[in-house]
């Protein structure tokens, strides 16, 4: 039977290109139904950083700039997401504030759709529409994901940028693409600009250019690309990158005569995921003589600042800095998430769901194996590359659900194989057990979290981690 290119470049049968047409409407459509009544029926009243994005959108909606609530022109924050929430709010004038803000979350909610498309498509590259499917499903019942849609704040936008991202990356390597440099050129240059953008959303995305160069140069033999072209799409890559960046970038140097590729937050930032509240509570600022001298300085003297005396701590007390290496780790991989989930947050089953197949993939069926001595892994090559980032980045800054947001559509990824790496080795009979073991599993520790999660904790205590 003839084949057609399918999601990646990969050969796919052409009697199933109608059912991938099928899937994907089928997974639009419940993804964003979930996702559009948590928009309508769930608005949490804008506070913390909710509410320093409305008020810096506000400000370019009057006129006045990117302002700090004095009215100076600031950098502390990225651009892109109080920009995406301008035109939006600007809206209210004919549906009122609520209405206004409605409409900021249905445009999450659309954004967080097309990411769950863009997974369906990662998923078919290496495992085709199976694969691709208990993916997509997976990200499209995420209770975080679904969630976020209805906080104001960057995750849905940053993650919907970095997973299209990945899909550019890989489609930009796949083996059928042709090999003239002007094609891997601009191939690499859209990715490196959409990457940019993400960077304009959160500043922790201009690591990410660091981890992904090395990583193609390690996996060109895999993808069967020359060093002349790898050059080329590196090439390429940064151009696009630099060239997002650099108005912003111009824009920061005027204001404050220095090199400030997004934010001046950096600094602050580092420093309270490296002196914690009370030992434990990681992302707030501390109030101590530090912080208010800094307060007094000027915002890249202030980064300046805190950044140098996070290092000075820790050359000064190692055991603390490992200490909280390992509680930034526990945070970050946690299934207790008290950012994103309703109220005042919770178990997320759904995520528990998912790592359980994760660990079996990596664990317990030999899955790790089958990754490391088969092209399967090396087509997403730019999604590890990025999740091992994300995992670096919390060891350096601070483990929440919030930085592992924008792995989490890698992970399902991750799950769905080894959700089927069972019916390879047994049956779908054993398959569909097995995953409804693993829903009763989550779903108990959902109900039983509360002492055991307060358990987990006095025990972190008594070694003296938490």
């Amino acid at each position: 039977m003839p084949t057609l290119e399918g999601a990646g470049g990969y050969p796919c049968r052409e009697d199933s290109t109608l059912d991938a047409r099928r899937d994907l409407v089928y997974l639009a459509g419940c993804a964003l139904a979930l996702r559009l009544v948590a928009a309508v029926f769930w608005a949490p009243a804008p506070t913390g950083d909710a509410a320093e994005y409305l008020r810096l959108a506000e400000g370019l909606l009057a006129g006045r700039g990117f302002t700090d609530a004095q009215g100076a022109l600031t950098s502390w924050r990225p651009p892109l997401y109080p920009a995406l929430l301008t035109p939006l709010l600007a809206t209210r004038a004919w549906w009122g504030e609520a209405g206004a803000l409605t409409l900021v979350r249905v445009t999450q909610a659309l954004l967080s759709s097309l990411t769950v498309l863009m997974v369906y498509t990662l998923g078919a590259v290496v495992g085709g529409r199976r694969t691709a499917r208990w993916a997509a499903v997976l990200l499209a019942l995420s209770v975080s994901h679904v969630a976020a849609v209805s906080r104001l704040l960057s995750e849905t936008l940053f993650t919907f940028l970095i997973v299209a991202t990945v899909v550019l990356l890989v489609h930009a390597t796949r083996p059928s693409r042709p090999s003239r440099p002007a094609s891997a050129f601009a191939s690499f240059a859209v990715a490196g600009a959409v990457l940019g953008l993400g960077a304009l959303v959160r500043s922790v995305a201009l690591a990410l250019p660091l981890v992904l160069v090395p990583t193609l140069l390690l996996s060109r033999r895999r993808l069967a690309w020359t060093r002349p072209r790898v050059v080329v799409g590196i090439a390429g890559f940064s151009l696009g990158f630099m060239l997002v960046l650099t108005p912003w970038t111009v824009r920061n140097h005027r204001l404050h005569d220095a090199l400030v590729p997004v934010a001046t937050q950096g600094g602050a930032t580092l420093y309270a995921g490296n002196h914690p509240q009370g030992g434990r509570v990681l992302g707030v600022m501390a109030d101590d003589d530090r912080t208010r001298h800094a307060a007094n300085m000027t915002e890249v003297e202030a980064s300046a600042y805190l950044t140098a005396m996070t290092i000075q701590d820790w050359k000064d007390d190692p055991p603390e800095a490992v200490r909280l290496a390992v509680l930034k780790t526990l945070y970050f991989w946690t299934p207790e998430d008290w950012e994103i989930l309703p109220g005042s947050g919770g178990f997320n089953p759904t995520y528990a769901f998912v790592m359980l197949w994760v660990l079996w993939l990596l664990v317990g069926s030999g899955g790790s194996r089958e990754l490391r001595t088969t092209s399967w892994g090396w087509r997403l090559w730019p999604a590890w590359s990025i999740s091992l980032a994300f995992v670096g980045l919390s060891l350096v800054f601070y483990g929440s659900p919030r930085l592992r947001f924008p792995i989490e559509p890698f992970l399902v990824i991750l799950a769905a194989a080894g959700i089927l790496s069972v019916e390879r080795r047994q049956s779908p009979g054993r398959t569909r057990r097995a995953v409804a073991v693993a829903v009763t599993a989550s779903l108990s520790a959902f109900l039983v979290w509360s002492p055991v999660g307060s358990a987990i904790k006095a025990a972190l205590g008594v070694v003296g981690v938490w």
